[in-house]
């Protein structure tokens, strides 16, 4: 146990607890600690931060290992606030405090469609829809069952789990109260692929059919090759970089928050038009897609900037597109020729962002010189268009 004095902590021998949740405490404290002083304690002294207001570590529960151990180790946490009786010069105390506990502390087990899921490697708990706490259990080992701590709650929760045979998600109604012990069984959702994309899958192509393939020539002949992974995150929107400039993009769907396909080719092997047409052109692009993704749109700057920091571009030089600026295009090129999908054909490719410099305003849009830089220059100029969508 942990007992803060000021910004000073101590470490205290639980001596015995009772039922009632009485702790008998035993400390040695510095013969300068005045009787009567106010202080903390902290259960376990792990757990203890003095910087804290009420001197417990902010982000403790963040990250747990799943196991039952653990969660008597580090995550049963127990506070009390009270005044120190101290004995004799050597300021030693021996006091009864009454510890009250922050935490609820869950027993989760998963079901589909009436079966137990096994394996479960990792989960994330997402409470609430402001995302308010979020929970990243790595399990020590595979298991049926999670325990986890977690703060007092009655807010909606968002789970998703990582299991051996797959990747699932569910939600549940939340009431826990701190000090409770709870066993939730909940019902989970096999997450579909699109779903499950991660990082490790960036340059591998989808499939009109909602799979991946490493490249395309593993395409079945009855599937359309329809573009290579180049982003995996939430930032999929059609957004600009400040408020003055105007995206004409497409609105891609709420649920196109996992991250964005380049076609595998451009929009015509050596077609190039003004931005108006392009837009259009784009719009009519016929290239089947999978279900529940966006339409095909003309990547905005802050599409064309996710993609190209993706493959180890410097995101330092995408803070804002700033004219005849060199940008760092990574190795997109490289996995794009990886994957079999067809290069960059031409080198300037529109994006879908205007460009708001009041020189050209509002007849200039945004392009890039792909490997070299940033432009804008006027709309009726002609310029190459690589569709993407958000997925």
């Amino acid at each position: 146990m942990a007992i803060i004095i000021d910004d000073d902590i101590f470490e205290a021998n639980v001596i015995e607890v009772k039922t009632t949740g009485d702790a008998v405490v035993n400390a040695l404290l510095p013969s300068n600690i005045s009787n009567g002083s106010l202080v903390k304690f902290v259960y376990p002294y792990s757990a203890a931060d003095v910087t804290s207001a009420n001197g417990v570590k902010d982000g403790l529960l963040e990250k747990q290992d799943g196991s039952l151990a653990s969660i008597s180790d580090k995550y049963d946490v127990a506070i009390a606030s009270s005044t120190i009786s101290v004995e004799g010069n050597n300021a030693s105390t021996t006091q009864k405090v009454t510890l009250a506990n922050q935490y609820a502390i869950c027993k989760f087990s998963f079901t589909e469609e009436g079966k137990v899921i096994d394996g479960i490697s990792q989960m994330t708990i997402i409470s609430g829809d402001d995302s308010e706490d979020t929970y990243s259990i790595k399990c020590t080992q595979p298991s049926e069952v999670v325990y986890v701590s977690m703060k007092p709650t009655s807010k909606r929760m968002n789970f998703e789990i990582e299991t051996i045979s797959g990747s699932f998600k569910g939600t549940a109604k939340a009431n826990l109260s701190a000090g409770f012990y709870y066993r939730p069984t909940l019902k989970m959702k096999r997450k579909s692929v699109i779903e499950s994309i991660t990082i490790a899958d960036l340059g591998r192509i989808i499939g009109s059919d909602g799979q991946l393939y490493d490249k395309v020539s593993d395409v079945p002949e009855s599937v359309t090759a329809s573009g290579m992974i180049a982003y995996v995150g939430s930032d999929t929107y059609c957004k600009s970089f400040d408020g003055d400039e105007t995206v004409y993009g497409v609105d891609v769907p709420n649920n196109c928050i996992h991250g964005l396909a380049l076609s595998i080719s451009d929009l015509g092997s050596s077609y190039m038009d003004s931005w108006a047409n392009s837009k259009n052109a784009v719009a009519n692009y016929t290239t089947e897609r999978p279900e529940g993704v966006s339409e095909w749109m003309i990547p905005s700057v802050n599409q064309w900037k996710r993609m190209l920091v993706a493959f180890s571009g410097n995101d330092q030089q995408y803070v804002e597109p700033t004219h005849g600026v060199f940008h760092d295009q990574g190795t997109l090129r490289e996995a794009l020729k990886a994957c079999e999908a067809i290069d960059f054909s031409l080198s300037e490719y529109w994006s879908s962002t205007e460009c708001s410099r009041e020189s050209y305003h509002p007849n200039a849009a945004w392009y890039v010189r792909m490997g070299y830089q940033w432009m804008y220059s006027n709309v009726g100029l002609r310029r190459a268009i690589r569709p993407c969508f958000a997925f």
